[in-house]
């Protein structure tokens, strides 16, 4: 009975190290297939990889392209202002290939120009900066100051005279002033302060040889003079006359 027992046991051993071997086998041959299979998984990983960041670029792409069409969709102001007229309707669809008109009239009413024509005479004086004071037509009893700040490089024909465009930019801090108002402007061109000033009316002679009639007691004589600047109306006296002399402005 005791050999019966020890051969038994014998024989489960075997069978027990036959399972093992069986299953260590198997284990050998599941680690193999893992260890050829992680080279495959971690390639197709990063082709997956390679295409999520593609289709991301593409997306990012394709976000710029309709923002950029966003962007020509919207009409900016270039100013803060007040909208005067609008060209275009609702759901009115418009091309730059089309529709050269503007889309709409923006103003500011605080900052005004003024737009007028110099004689090519007088051109030359007129200077960028320059100060001018506008006389407005429909405002006569006012003042407004202003400085040139375009002048025109090239001249305009008009029946065999030739003058050049220039824009006076002025304040408007109350809105006085709209759009489309008639004005004129004195442009200083030269400035002196303290001088004598007679009338241009009493200028006689020629622009070489100018004089003028001096009141002296209860006669007049004729007195050369020298002139400085003008401004149309006054001119400036350099020489020949003192201050408190007085004389006669011709009649016209």
């Amino acid at each position: 009975a005791q050999e019966l027992l020890e051969q038994g046991e014998i024989e489960g051993a075997q069978a027990l190290l036959e399972v093992v071997k069986e299953n260590t086998s198997k284990a050998e041959k599941k680690s193999q297939a893992r260890t050829w299979a992680l080279p495959f998984s971690v390639k197709l990983a990063e082709l997956q990889v390679d295409e999520a960041r593609a289709a991301l670029d593409m997306a990012k792409l394709e976000l710029a392209v309709v923002e950029l069409e966003l962007a020509k969709a919207i009409i900016a102001a270039p100013f803060d202002g007040i909208i005067a007229d609008v060209y275009i309707d609702e759901g009115q669809q418009l091309s730059a290939m089309t529709y050269s008109s503007p889309a709409i009239y923006l103003v500011d009413p605080s900052n005004v120009e003024m737009s007028g024509e110099i004689d090519e005479i007088d051109i030359s004086k007129v200077k960028l900066g320059q100060e001018a004071i506008i006389t407005l037509i429909a405002l006569p009893d006012k003042k407004v100051k202003g400085k040139v700040t375009f002048i025109s490089p090239t001249g305009k024909v008009w029946e065999d005279e030739v003058s050049y465009k220039i824009t006076i930019t002025l304040g408007n801090p109350d809105e006085e002033l709209k759009d489309g108002m008639s004005a004129s402007a004195e442009i200083i061109t030269n400035r002196r302060d303290n001088v004598l000033l007679i009338p241009n009316r009493a200028i006689q002679g020629s622009l070489e040889n100018p004089w003028v009639e001096v009141v002296t007691d209860d006669e007049t004589e004729k007195r050369q003079v020298t002139l400085g600047l003008s401004n149309g109306i006054y001119s400036e006296v350099l020489s020949g006359l003192k201050e408190g002399e007085k004389v006669v402005l011709p009649v016209t």
